[in-house]
């Protein structure tokens, strides 16, 4: 069987180089996206590759985890020797001498103090001598792993999102309601179920004295199987959450409603009598000469041609006209003259003895919402909260062992101090010394109080 130390493909894909190589992937793509998600919406956060590069990052990140975690385990359950006597002879040792003092009653007494105050405390005695071992900060030694992980959890997040998160919006007239929001993360703008009803009770908006817009307002209602299960205000900056989706208030505007006056002038009679027709619904025409019925509205026929109703005419033998009617008939006229002379479809005059004139629309104004559900919200909370941790215990914590040995010298004892640190040996050296100085105080206490 390979060892894992010679597989080349094990070697690259645990390096802290594919590391960095991929966290400036990853940087980079995020910048790229979102400002193109500004422009238009690609989708890049939602493609194939995009997760692609965070799994690669994941796999990496768990590969180095499983690479360097024997060796903190092994040095985590590690207890050492308390009579290493090598450690004694660096110069950052610290050594004194306890004047008339024994090394049983020093012992005792730098015992008493060092439990409840440092970890693992190990005594051993040897002839005339006493070494104590102790530690503290064992558990910083997994601060690397903690972070770690909580990368994974942003990583596990973003996924989550990516998958089974969508954005979208919507618009919502004063007083109507929808069931489905336009996805805006996808190639295709498709529409998609939300599986209860949204209506827009109220909409306000108030206005500074320039006539910018101060605050505006949606009083919604959320229905399923016809009760209404939650209603609320919803401002900017200030959503509300439905069945793990949110509804950003986003803009506002007018469009058509469902309400035209129709102008209809009888070529016969030079007759004009107004119409007022509403969606859906069959009306008269002058003299019986037929039904006019608003079939559609559209605030922006084709992208181009501005405001217009579609209107179908039935004649008595039961004929179906359908007619465009536009709000900007002269403009469009002079600028696509050959639209009106090719289809029958956009002559005001298609139906004898009748021309239509598309006098006035009803106008309603609508809220714009921005629709979003990310099931990978909690996992990226999480991971930031653990990684602020992780980061902390990582450069504000280290591993600190201490050594302490007693010997007996002429009727005094002689107190040495060494240590060791697995990070920060200027914080060591100021260790060493406070630490130094409450021992030789917890030694002195105790032969006063023998």
């Amino acid at each position: 069987m390979t060892d894992k130390k010679t597989n080349p493909l094990w070697n690259i894909l645990r390096s802290v180089k594919l590391t960095l190589f991929l966290l400036s992937i990853l940087a980079i793509v995020s910048i790229i996206g979102t400002l193109i998600q500004q422009q238009e919406d690609a989708g890049i956060y939602h493609s194939i590759w995009f997760r692609f590069i965070i799994f690669c990052l994941a796999i990496n990140l768990i590969l180095c985890s499983i690479d360097r975690f024997p060796a903190t385990l092994k040095l985590f359950r590690l207890t050492p020797d308390p009579d290493r006597s090598k450690l004694f002879e660096e110069a950052t040792h610290r050594t004194i001498l306890l004047p008339d003092a024994g090394v049983g009653q020093a012992s005792s007494s730098i015992q008493g103090f060092l439990m409840g105050r440092f970890n693992n405390v190990v005594v051993k005695d040897s002839g005339n001598a006493s070494y104590i071992y102790c530690e503290k900060g064992r558990f910083s030694l997994f601060s690397v792993y903690l972070a770690h992980l909580s990368v994974l959890l942003i990583l596990a997040g973003a996924i989550a999102g990516s998958i089974f998160g969508f954005s979208g919006y919507v618009n919502i007239p004063e007083g109507g309601s929808i069931d489905s929001v336009v996805i805006t993360n996808g190639e295709d703008h498709s529409h998609m179920d939300l599986g209860f009803t949204v209506l827009c009770k109220k909409f306000l908006i108030d206005l500074y004295d320039n006539g910018a817009p101060k605050e505006y307002r949606s009083d919604l209602s959320f229905i399923v199987n016809g009760q209404e299960a939650l209603s609320g205000s919803i401002r900017v900056n200030h959503p509300i959450k439905f069945k793990g989706i949110r509804f950003y208030q986003s803009s506002y505007g007018d469009m058509p409603g469902e309400k035209v006056r129709i102008k209809a002038l009888n070529n016969e009679k030079a007759e004009e009598t107004t119409i007022e027709a509403e969606l859906g619904k069959a009306v008269m025409l002058p003299d019986n000469k037929g039904e006019l019925t608003l079939s559609d509205i559209n605030d922006n026929l084709m992208n181009m041609l501005g405001p217009a109703a579609l209107i179908a005419i039935k004649s008595q033998e039961g004929k179906e006209t359908p007619i465009w009617l536009f709000k900007d008939k002269d403009i469009i006229k002079n600028k696509y003259s050959d639209m009106f002379e090719l289809s029958q479809k956009f002559n005001p005059s298609a139906y004898s003895p009748f021309t239509f004139d598309l006098f006035e629309m009803e106008s309603v104004t609508y809220t714009g919402l921005q629709v979003s559900r990310d099931p990978g919200v909690p996992f990226v909370f999480a991971g930031f909260i653990m990684i602020i941790i992780g980061l902390f215990l990582t450069f504000f914590t280290s591993h600190r062992r201490f050594w302490i040995r007693l010997e007996s010298d002429k009727g005094n004892v002689k107190m040495s101090l060494a240590g060791t640190s697995n990070k920060n040996p200027a914080g060591m050296e100021k260790a060493l010394d406070g630490l130094f100085l409450r021992l030789k105080e917890a030694a002195m206490e105790g032969k006063h109080n023998d």
